[in-house]
């Protein structure tokens, strides 16, 4: 091998603290199935941590006093490592054994920048982490749920499982868990640190396609993710409002924004009233209703 260290970069907030230990001796398991060794970078966004004596890699801790958000911690972290390949990594997830060791083959293929796992909820449902880039077409696709009722007509990796089956290039992954290769990552500008949260990823993606360089899936990796744990559902609605606002402004003029913000709006007042009435009429699943309720009125409020 060329080099067999690779730096690890996870942000840590406080909500999901609890998960890290887990997430992070999965990591090391994997590692060691490899035969690599691993640098680790915890950056702790707007938290504290203690020592982390459970770890056998060299690791260190940046702490940052607010939460700046997740991209740019990640850029935080990886101006600390000097390796060629890194891992981005949510903490509320665990690494099967084998990942590391499947994902790593392809690292020979000089024009690849990130390549992703396939990703599991811990009830075995399928994480749809191959993203389309968001425009008015995928917007209305997904608000009126095209891809769900007519998965054969109206296409979309949010629903078509077969590409969750098979080694291929991808527009953009979710960065649930990356392995991309630094000086790509470096290239193409880091993440964009006007996007707190949802959409940073989709947008780096779509620069490093710009790129030319490759973004692959590998179904042979594979990854268990808790979901979602690092935000409330009051302060997640908001914070995927403007990520849609920041993403659609960097590539599209103010008509076609207004129309997808309006597509969105008619969207979320769906689920809204669903999810508010489901909650009302139905004691079974009373919360998660409740959680969505939570949701989509904070998106609601901060589209008008």
């Amino acid at each position: 091998m060329e080099n067999n260290i690779i730096s690890v970069i996870i942000v840590v907030v406080k909500r999901d603290k609890k998960y890290l230990k887990n997430c992070l001796i999965s990591l090391e398991k994997s590692a060691y199935i490899a035969n690599i060794s691993l640098e680790i970078i915890i950056v702790a966004n707007g938290t504290k941590l203690k020592k982390l004596s459970y770890l056998s890699s060299t690791y260190k801790i940046l702490s940052n006093r607010q939460n700046l958000g997740f991209g740019n911690a990640v850029n935080k972290g990886m101006n600390q490592t000097n390796n060629k390949w890194c891992i981005i990594l949510a903490p509320d997830t665990r690494i099967k054994l084998t990942t590391i060791q499947s994902l790593w083959r392809h690292t020979v293929d000089k024009k690849l920048a990130i390549i992703g796992p396939k990703i599991h909820y811990s009830d075995g449902k399928l994480d749809y982490s191959i993203l389309p880039y968001t425009n008015l077409w995928t917007i209305f696709k997904e608000q009126f749920y095209l891809y769900k009722l007519f998965p054969s007509i109206f296409t979309s990796p949010f629903s078509n499982n077969i590409l969750y089956e098979k080694t291929h290039e991808v527009d953009a992954l979710a960065s649930t868990f990356w392995m991309v290769k630094k000086n790509y990552f470096i290239n193409v500008g880091g993440f964009d640190e006007r996007f707190f949260l949802f959409h940073d990823d989709l947008d780096l993606c779509r620069r490093i396609r710009s790129s030319r360089y490759k973004i692959i899936f590998e179904p042979k990796a594979s990854i268990t993710h808790l979901g979602h744990k690092s935000v409330s559902n009051q302060i997640g609605g908001k914070l995927l409002a403007d990520s849609y606002y920041i993403y659609l402004s960097k590539y599209y003029n103010t008509l076609y924004i207004f129309i997808c913000i309006i597509i969105l709006f008619i969207g979320s007042l769906f689920r809204f009233t669903y999810w508010f009435l489901l909650a009302k009429i139905y004691s079974y699943g009373k919360y998660k209703s409740e959680n969505k309720v939570v949701f989509h009125l904070s998106f609601l409020v901060q589209c008008l």
